[in-house]
């Protein structure tokens, strides 16, 4: 449902909504923020500018990822904006950095990595028209399969800059007492610097119409949607559903609905083919920090289906979801953003702090807090040149106390292509499925109100249909962050790497030194 970005709902007892966690990153974040915004105010109308420079070094035994290993000294000095949009009419955010990498001894590696995070909403409007706008780039793994990325400073053949821009104009109301309305437009870009790598576009049209029989308990639906997906090595895929519902209120904490229509599509031929569709969902929730919701839909290519469990305590998080959705990138963190811790915790704050400019201000007081570096690599995802089938579960919990919080998060997707049409190689014509598994267990610890220690163990597989299409890999990552400065923190970090791979395995030792200063 579009809402104004600017709305700020009760902070106490929240349901905690899911959002798409991956691998290799602590679960910390939703605990540590409620906390924080509690006992905080919304943020009074401005325009925040917050320039930074963060320095960084990094000494490590394998900068190249492969059996033989390179000892390298790397220098990376990172200017970075940050900037928060509070006005009547513009919400969000923008995070940039550009970061400069130099290399001790393989100078022919030097380059500049560039690093963005963005979501803005500007009501054009007075409560009808908005325009959301976002926008990403960060580092991702070209292939499942290849050498997977251990942080930006590494040399790897594997890694492509993968920037994403989306712009979505809707507009919402009421038509009388009969009903509610909304339209929305999408149209995003998605570019890749791999060779040989697909970039992608993507335009998605949305109606809605919502109302009731003239019973608060009983009511109808109304939606259709349409999106086409364009790869520049693949082909134009279209899809679109037409759907006519019923929504029931069997008491007001426990909803269901039904629905029926048509359903059209070209995954398995060159024109688009029609079909019926149905659907059934339910949303329960029994106590305001403890909701369940569930859609199912059967189309001609399959069922697809969304889960998710939330339930909160003072001390507690817990998650589970388990979907099967189309998806253009496979294991993607969502729309326009995926890759960077900073995407990550902006995601994972969504439940305790909706407001999106006390939320950019939350995660990057977190990130700082934890020397945790805004551009550093989270995403397990792979580039393709086609529309998938993504069978994704995950379960989470995260436990707080007064000084430590313990974190845990298993996770595994099965991505198969769905485009039965296409001629482009990617990581799909090498294997029609691909599967990965992964773990991650998080202590951090307040040392004092200056100083913390965080240790994080994960591991994540990935496995395609052959043998030899399978690589695991198992990381230590142990961090030291304190204030040193008014406006300057210092990280010191040990990092531990091994790779099993019937291609390139590895193992590699790393020691990072970083400063960061708020100008």
């Amino acid at each position: 449902m579009d809402t104004a970005m600017g709305k700020k709902p009760p902070t106490k007892h929240m349901p905690i909504r899911s959002t798409a966690v991956m691998l290799g990153v602590a679960l910390t974040a939703p605990l540590v923020a409620a906390q924080s915004t509690e006992k905080g105010v919304e943020p009074k109308p401005s325009i925040k500018v917050a320039p930074r420079v963060t320095v960084t070094e990094t000494w490590t035994d394998n900068v190249r990822l492969n059996g033989t290993g390179q000892t390298e000294l790397i220098t990376e000095v990172s200017p970075g904006l940050h900037v928060d949009f509070n006005k009547a009419r513009l919400k969000g955010f923008l995070d940039y950095s550009l970061s400069g990498i130099a290399y001790a001894n393989s100078t022919a590696a030097n380059r500049t990595v560039n690093v963005m995070s963005s979501n803005l909403q500007l009501e054009a409007v007075d409560g009808t028209l908005f325009v959301d706008a976002s926008g990403s780039i960060s580092q991702q793994a070209a292939s499942a399969f290849g050498a997977q990325l251990v942080d930006n400073t590494s040399v790897n053949s594997n890694r492509t800059e993968v920037s994403t821009y989306r712009i979505s104009p809707f507009v919402k109301g009421h038509l009388g007492d009969a009903a509610t309305y909304s339209a929305r437009y999408s149209r995003s870009t998605t570019s890749s610097g791999a060779i040989g790598a697909s970039d992608s576009a993507t335009s998605e049209m949305i109606l809605g119409l919502k109302g009731d029989f003239g019973a608060k308990r009983l009511g109808w639906t109304a939606d259709i949607r349409n999106q086409e997906v364009s790869y520049s090595v693949g082909r134009t895929t279209e899809n679109g559903t037409a759907l006519l519902g019923l929504t029931f209120a069997i008491t007001p904490r426990f909803n269901v609905t039904a629905e029926s229509g048509i359903d059209s599509n070209n995954f398995t031929g060159q024109n688009r083919e029609s079909s019926t569709a149905s659907g059934a969902g339910l949303t329960w929730t029994p106590l305001a920090s403890t909701k369940l919701s569930a859609i199912l839909l059967k189309h001609s290519y399959g069922d697809t289906y969304k889960l998710d469990f939330d339930h909160r305590t003072a001390r507690t998080v817990w998650n589970f979801s388990d979907s099967k959705m189309v998806t253009q990138s496979p294991n993607s963190q969502g729309t326009g953003s995926s890759g960077t811790a900073y995407d990550l915790y902006y995601a994972q704050f969504a439940a305790t702090e909706p407001d999106p400019v006390a939320r950019a201000q939350l995660v990057s007081s977190y990130l700082q807090t934890y020397g945790i570096s805004p551009g550093s690599v989270v995403s397990t995802g792979f580039t393709s040149a086609s529309v998938a089938l993504e069978h994704r579960q995950q379960l989470s919990f995260a436990l707080l106390g007064k000084r430590s919080t313990i974190t845990f998060i298993a996770s595994q997707s099965e991505s198969t292509r769905l485009d039965a049409v296409t001629t482009a190689i990617d990581d799909f014509t090498k294997s029609p499925t691909v599967r990965q598994q992964g773990l991650s267990g998080n202590f951090a610890h307040r040392l004092s109100p200056d100083y913390s220690l965080s240790l994080l163990l994960s591991h994540i597989e990935t496995v395609g249909a052959l043998s030899a299409q399978s690589t695991s890999l198992r990381s230590m990552n142990l961090t030291l962050t304190g204030k040193i400065g008014k406006k300057t923190t210092a990280a010191i970090g040990l990092r531990k790497v091994n790779t099993e791979s019937s291609a390139t395995p590895f193992s590699e030792s790393a020691v990072t030194a970083r400063v960061n200063l708020q100008l």
